[in-house]
């Protein structure tokens, strides 16, 4: 199911299309994608670690980039 839905939407082409070693957070991949669904990043981000838990896509950490806090990190798939 969440295969599909990352097939639907597009997800493997817009990281693909980011560059071989761009590494994209879910609002970054939900940026590129048509919605209006105010969740969508939360939702995408579910499906994201579901695929990278299963090899499908990788998964790092960096420092989220909104906010002040320097402790707080959010997750990139590759």
């Amino acid at each position: 199911m969440s295969l599909r839905a990352a097939i639907e939407l597009d997800i493997f082409n817009i990281i693909a299309n980011a560059g071989s070693e761009a590494q994209l957070s879910a609002a970054e991949i939900v940026e590129k994608i048509p919605t209006t669904n105010p969740n969508a990043a939360i939702t995408s981000d579910r499906i994201l670690r579901l695929l990278s838990v299963n090899s499908l896509l990788s998964m790092s950490h960096r420092p989220c980039q909104s906010g002040d806090d320097a402790t707080h990190q959010e997750m990139c798939y590759g």
